[in-house]
């Protein structure tokens, strides 16, 4: 079982237990009480895009008649609109050359995301990262939780350090307790962890009353599976304003350096509070 937080108020695997295969689609019912939707966001609760992309790939695994794909890489992710409690998620899956397929997801019929996941079908055994002792933090748990307010219980950060070329340092969290493995981290977990980093790297290049909402993933590479029960670290390198967006980039890697994940253009939209209440969006910041 994977959670969130110690705060996590079901043991519900990610994402979600059930769901309805066909050859070239896979139908998902979004439940309230989903653990992946409790903070995210209050008030308006939405789907995580992160959640989209593991439905995508238990499509897939359901297409190919595999219970064994694991995620490579993820490519031209767009997030088009939100899905919300009670809405019937719809996956259409079909192969694009070799250990790659296309995903488009519609919820309720409306186009709400779409994608090229790159798979590899292996039984390998998760690679663990190492142990970390404690070191002090520019950012401890508790300002990292006042800068994502509406993260709990799926915050997956527990303190930042800010390098000498201006880039960030970010801890991760483990995302299950050591009872619960042997297991991988889910990698899309890992890369909601980097995407709440990269909330902490651009705070302070916004205005006041922004909010971060993930828009797209250009392009991410995974190359290891620590195991769930061990926390990462997560590089921003580069945060660049285009307009009303921002493009990020950087790395995530295990406490002994070894690297898990590289993220190329991952799009952040900025949006203005006024913005946000003419949408129905909560107000406070978002990513």
């Amino acid at each position: 079982m994977v959670w969130f937080s110690d705060h996590a108020a079901a043991a519900t695997p990610w994402p979600w237990a059930g769901f309805t295969p066909a050859p070239d689609m896979a139908r998902f019912s979004l439940v309230p009480t989903a653990p992946f939707l409790v903070g995210h966001f209050p008030g308006r609760p939405i789907l995580p895009g992160v959640a989209i992309i593991d439905a995508a790939l238990m499509a897939c695994s359901a297409a190919a008649g595999s219970k064994r794909l694991r995620l490579s890489a993820i490519s031209h992710a767009r997030f088009l609109s939100t899905v919300q409690p009670g809405e019937e998620l719809a996956l259409n899956v079909s192969p694009a050359g070799a250990d790659a397929w296309r995903a488009t997801a519609r919820a309720n019929g409306v186009l709400c995301a779409r994608m090229t996941l790159h798979v590899t079908d292996s039984d390998e055994a998760p690679r663990r990262a190492a142990r970390h002792g404690a070191r002090p933090f520019d950012l401890g748990p508790t300002e990292i939780a006042r800068r994502l307010p509406q993260r709990a219980p799926m915050l997956m950060l527990e303190g930042a350090v800010r390098l000498a070329d201006g880039s960030w340092d970010v801890h991760g969290r483990p995302c299950a307790s050591a009872d619960a493995c042997p297991m991988d981290y889910p990698k899309s977990l890992i890369c909601e962890g980097f995407f709440q980093a990269a909330g902490i790297a651009l705070e302070s290049a916004l205005p006041e009353d922004a909010i971060l909402l993930l828009g797209g993933i250009g392009r991410v590479e995974f190359d290891s599976a620590p195991a769930a029960s061990e926390g990462v670290h997560h590089i921003v390198t580069h945060c660049r304003m285009l307009g009303d967006a921002a493009l990020v980039a950087g790395q995530t890697r295990t406490f002994d350096d070894t690297p898990v994940a590289d993220y190329t253009d991952v799009l952040v939209a900025v949006r203005s509070t006024e913005a946000a209440r003419a949408a129905g969006m909560p107000i406070k910041r978002l990513l």
